[in-house]
């Protein structure tokens, strides 16, 4: 039976139709044989079957006359990656002894607990849900007939539901047409640890909880028990559905609200994050935690709790303080200038000095952090001033008002500079040792800001045309710069470049560029990289460094190294300025990216042209002294259906496992890289085939016992292929060049 299920695997497989798992129910028999846990794996390897695609059922009586065995057997399948599943739970008088027995992955209800759906049942099966979630185990439920099961079942976070509410047993021809006609998706191997993720969630907890997907654009309550919702009434919020619609309406304070919250604390920040929102005459606290992620959605549990304002605590008063502001302030802190300290109750970037909650000591070491990493360089200075932690408390208590204003620049998480109001006053009751300072985002134009406040125009931008101005310097580098300079506009247009950039590409004039994109120009064979470089710069202020490519030039594919970074006018993204280099003429700075360049960036090893050049470098010791050299090739068959399944994430998990296998099988005197996918070579020298075909066997004895990668679990395999030096390499002729450079003579390899 189980042959069969991989049989049909294999089939599905080849004909590119969705694959599902299926469970296998092992019968007390079966546990006779020693070699059970063998026989079955070996079924896998015949059929490539990640074993998340296999589950095994074992049923309660399967413990009663086979307990030693049963133990052995668990304890191996498990090794080898296979889930166990406990089925028919419930159904004797062993099942809680067998459960602190042995360890399951999912406990499968028995359909005894659904047939008489009285009371006594339903608590049973919330007891047994509850108890298998604090173990983590997952539940099933059999036997499932009727909506009210069904829902009832979903209600208390039972996992997975089968029965004929769903369907009748069928052949598995029938089962596509029949999932397509119920609409019901599958879902992919590679979302299914997300999903299980959220279904492992404490739905029965008696604290307020609410389920969220956030996919980054939009939030989707998931669930929201009876007491989240009477926490939310309270603060008059009675319209659930209303309320998901304010949290993704963009410039709604409640969406500019959770979306900072997600984006700067939950995103970003490891652990259960607090944040708190006043309302009237109390605030509500939110305490949320990612539960899982894939790709760009995230799953979080949030608590939330209806705190009531006490005017005798200090924390309550400031809340009230800030109640009319707190929707519109973007960062809120509390300096204690007594003691030097600094407390963050609200950031609008997660890495911001301040933080969220906690407290800094070094006051002074805060501030001048936001003032050197976080402001807009025209504006440190004014903000050093407004800042000043040494006269703050005096320029308080001197100010008619009692508050401190200021406009400034800051860096926002869109990689912008943009306009914030600054404003400082004193804590209540606090004698002016405490002080309040809050940050609100501007919005308004440049010309109005200018026409309040003169004083924010640029340094730069009101220096007189006397003398080395900015503008002669950059004609000057412009006319002049051995190094070659482009900027464009926020439509990624060329708007201008130096002399030396357009000698370069063979131009009279910059009016043959100016108005026209790289595409528009066609001296990039593939110009796809070199576009969502420059689209990062301009959206969200990405600073791109020395990126190789290449670029037509004079009817040359020549490589090049480009470097962007973005132009800012009044704190906004208007342009790109660039810069290229040579790779060819540029000797020096080639040679300070050779080790760099040769580098895979997944496995640490050589790459492509690491394993080239060491190829080169054995050739030319070969052809001096006559040693002899071999390469070993070895590939995972498994690679590309395990990325096509679970995705690049646990691709590049297997690649790594391979490396360390490679790294600790060859020891110190061979040179290791990944070539392409998971093709892999090793350089060594040999004395005789053996220590070759030695090695050889290590790396294959440890490819396949990996079972494990990211979201995989399976058997892997090894193609083993290695090629000698003979007496006819020692002559350079007898050597080709191949796609990774100069190649062994493949007249004396053989596989391994």
């Amino acid at each position: 039976m189980f042959e069969q299920v991989c049989r049909d695997y294999s089939r599905m497989k080849k004909a590119g139709k969705r694959l599902i798992p299926v469970s296998v129910n092992l019968s007390r028999k079966d546990f006779l044989h020693d070699d059970l846990p063998d026989a079955i794996d070996g079924i896998s390897r015949k059929y490539s079957v990640p074993r998340e695609f296999t589950n095994l059922e074992i049923t309660e009586s399967a413990f009663v006359k086979n307990i030693d065995k049963v133990d052995s057997f668990i304890r191996r399948f498990h090794e080898m990656g296979y889930k166990v599943w406990m089925d028919d739970f419930g159904s004797g008088y062993s099942s809680l002894g067998v459960l602190k027995r042995y360890s399951f992955d999912e406990l499968k209800l028995d359909m005894s607990f659904l047939q008489e759906f009285d009371e006594n049942s339903r608590q049973i099966i919330i007891s047994i849900v509850r108890m298998a979630k604090k173990l983590n185990i997952s539940t099933l439920a059999e036997g499932v007939e009727t909506k009210e099961q069904f829902q009832f079942l979903r209600n208390i976070g039972c996992e997975k539901i089968q029965g004929y509410y769903f369907a009748h047993p069928m052949p598995i021809q029938d089962l596509a047409p029949y999932f397509n006609r119920r609409d019901l998706p599958v879902e992919s191997a590679m979302w299914r640890s997300y999903l299980t993720s959220l279904s492992r969630i404490d739905y029965l907890t008696d604290k307020p909880l609410c389920v969220v997907e956030d996919d980054g654009a939009k939030f989707t309550l998931l669930f929201v028990n009876e007491a989240y919702r009477e926490t939310l009434a309270r603060d008059n919020v009675r319209d659930l559905k209303d309320w998901e619609n304010k949290m993704n309406t963009p410039g709604d304070p409640i969406h500019i609200f959770h979306r900072r919250y997600a984006d700067q604390q939950l995103r970003k920040l490891p652990g259960p994050q607090t944040t708190a929102y006043p309302s009237g005459d109390h605030y509500m606290q939110l305490v949320g935690s990612v539960v899982a992620k894939q790709e760009n959605h995230y799953l979080y549990i949030t608590h939330i709790q209806y705190v009531e304002l006490n005017v005798e605590n200090f924390q309550q008063v400031t809340m009230e303080a800030m109640s009319d502001l707190y929707y519109m302030c973007s960062d809120i802190a509390i300096y204690d200038l007594s003691h030097g300290t600094v407390q963050g109750l609200k950031a609008s970037l997660s890495d911001q000095p301040m933080g969220v909650g906690g407290e800094h000591r070094d006051l002074s070491t805060v501030v001048n952090v936001w003032k050197m990493n976080y402001c807009y360089l025209p504006d440190q200075d004014r903000f050093a001033q407004f800042i000043d932690i040494s006269t703050l408390k005096s320029r308080l208590e001197q100010e008619h008002s009692h508050a401190l204003m200021g406009m400034f620049r800051s860096i926002t998480a869109s990689g912008e500079y943009q306009w914030f109001l600054h404003i400082i006053v004193p804590m209540q009751r606090s004698d002016f040792n405490k002080a309040l300072h809050v940050t609100i985002h501007a919005g308004q134009q440049r010309a109005d800001l200018e026409e309040l406040l003169p004083s924010l125009t640029d340094t730069a931008e009101r220096q007189p045309e006397i003398g080395i101005t900015d503008s002669v310097l950059w004609q000057n580098l412009v006319m002049n710069a051995d190094f070659m300079y482009f900027w464009k506009d926020a439509n990624r247009r060329f708007v201008g470049a130096s002399e030396s950039f357009l000698k370069y590409y063979g131009m009279h004039s910059e009016k043959e560029i100016i108005g026209r994109t790289d595409e528009d120009m066609m001296w990039h064979i593939d110009p796809e990289p070199f576009k969502k470089i420059e689209e990062k710069v301009l959206r969200c202020g990405m600073k791109s460094y020395l990126q190789r490519g290449e670029c037509i030039v004079a009817g040359k594919n020549r490589e090049i190294f480009a470097s962007k970074i973005p132009v800012f006018r009044d704190g906004r993204i208007i342009g790109i300025l660039g810069t290229v280099i040579d790779g060819e003429k540029e000797k020096c700075f080639f040679e300070r990216e050779e080790k760099r360049s040769t580098v895979d960036p997944v496995t640490g090893l050589s790459n492509t042209r690491g394993i080239s050049d060491s190829v080169y470098s054995y050739l030319m010791e070969h052809w001096r002294s006559g040693d002899d050299f071999a390469m070993i090739e070895v590939s995972v068959p498994e690679y590309r259906e395990i990325v096509k399944l679970y995705g690049n994430s646990s691709g590049d998990s297997l690649l790594r496992e391979v490396a360390t296998i490679l790294r600790n099988s060859s020891g110190t005197s061979c040179v290791i890289g990944r070539v392409q996918d998971s093709y892999f070579c090793v350089l060594m020298k040999f004395g005789g085939k053996e220590e070759v075909r030695d090695l050889a066997g290590r790396i294959r004895t440890g490819i396949e016992s990996v079972r494990s990668a990211g979201e995989w679990s399976g058997n892997c395999s090894a193609t083993i292929k290695a090629t000698f030096t003979d007496r006819s390499s020692r002559d350079p002729n007898a050597y080709t060049r191949g796609l990774s450079g100069l190649i062994l003579n493949s007249r004396d390899s053989e596989d391994l």
